[in-house]
């Protein structure tokens, strides 16, 4: 780090390493979890460690991002700025306008003016929410209601054992009727009828196994929860 009126002559290889003069914030017994390395061209404030010329600490930038004043123009009072590297896409910051907003890259997250708290993945996955409901998909409420996956799979269970009493209704009455009609020849056209019936009836019974232990349960996401 070339320092002003001090290694203006020196070569690059020659001049001292420049080190972080960091804080307390976070970091263990060890040192501190706080570290960012200015940019290439920036300026810093300097310090000499105990005016020692070989050991010179960089303390911070002397200027604002002309990206972050571009940023917070319209919503100056009250700004606050802790990340805004345009070349690393990395940005957190609050002002009244926007709220707090965090972004890597194309992906954000934002606690927004009205409390809402609004995501959207870098493929344009969202998620929304606010005070009185949750959107997945699209920002403000999507196109359809999200289904209780436990409610949602007690009610098709019992539209299911409502399916099979009946089939089994339809099996009993057509087994019945056949053994009648078949003893009748006026009633002889009604046998086909009470054969399919009885055919179609007893084919639903042996599906609703596999839909109640196969079917049903796949409606359920693993990844996803809701109350």
């Amino acid at each position: 780090m070339r320092v002003f009126g001090k290694f203006d002559d020196l070569d690059v290889e020659d001049i001292p390493w420049c080190y972080p003069s960091v804080n307390t914030t976070g970091g263990s017994s060890t040192g501190s979890g706080f570290f960012s390395v200015p940019k290439l061209d920036s300026i810093v404030n300097v310090r000499f460690y105990n005016g020692n010329l070989y050991h010179p600490e960089y303390l911070n930038n002397q200027h604002i991002s002309d990206d972050f004043i571009d940023q917070i123009s319209d919503s100056y009072e009250g700004a606050h700025g802790i990340i805004y590297d345009t070349e690393e896409d990395l940005k957190l910051y609050y002002t009244r306008d926007d709220g707090w907003m965090q972004s890597y890259q194309d992906s954000v997250i934002s606690i927004r003016p009205d409390n809402s708290i609004f995501m959207e993945y870098a493929n344009g996955m969202v998620m929304h929410i606010k005070k009185s409901m949750i959107s997945l998909g699209q920002e403000d409420k999507s196109s359809e209601p999200a289904t209780l996956g436990d409610k949602n799979a007690d009610a098709l269970n019992a539209i299911t054992d409502e399916v099979r009493s009946l089939a089994q209704l339809l099996v009993t009455y057509a087994t019945a009727q056949t053994s009648v009609v078949s003893s009748l020849a006026i009633h002889s056209p009604l046998a086909g009828a009470l054969t399919q019936m009885n055919t179609e009836a007893a084919s639903i019974l042996t599906k609703i196994p596999k839909i109640k232990s196969i079917d049903i349960p796949a409606t359920k996401s693993k990844k996803v929860t809701l109350d």
